[in-house]
């Protein structure tokens, strides 16, 4: 706020008081995880300062240690399901420090058998 009193004396111009504010915004840690196609996963993801989430194929989505992908920025990522481990019908996205949870159905692989490959994250953009 911004307050500003102008003094008319003896034909002079005086200010006599000038007071400042500040705005704080909150943003709430979020997730949403979507299928990007059949072989890939789409996280948009905002995580608070010190906290990461971590990404797995399961049934259960139980966090079990098996996270391949930790995701420690907050953004929105494109994720090939080959470079997911585990095995199971979901793909599952937890921030256990922000209380996050998505997961999305992995569309149906031949054999259902993830093959590894070299394949790398893509940051799409930053929120």
């Amino acid at each position: 706020m911004f307050c500003l009193l102008v003094l008319m004396a003896h034909g002079s111009l005086y200010a006599a008081d000038a007071k400042s504010g500040s705005i704080s915004i909150f943003v709430k840690p979020a997730i949403v995880v979507t299928s990007a196609g059949p072989s890939a996963v789409q996280v948009k993801l905002r995580l608070s300062a010190s906290s990461s989430a971590q990404v797995w194929i399961s049934d259960t989505c139980v966090p079990d240690g098996t996270a391949t992908q930790v995701l420690s920025q907050s953004g929105e990522y494109t994720i090939p399901l080959a470079v997911i481990k585990g095995t199971g019908s979901m793909v599952c996205v937890v921030s256990v420090l922000d209380g996050l949870y998505g997961q999305v159905r992995v569309p149906s692989r031949p054999g259902g058998v993830l093959v590894e490959t070299s394949q790398a994250v893509q940051t799409v953009s930053s929120i």
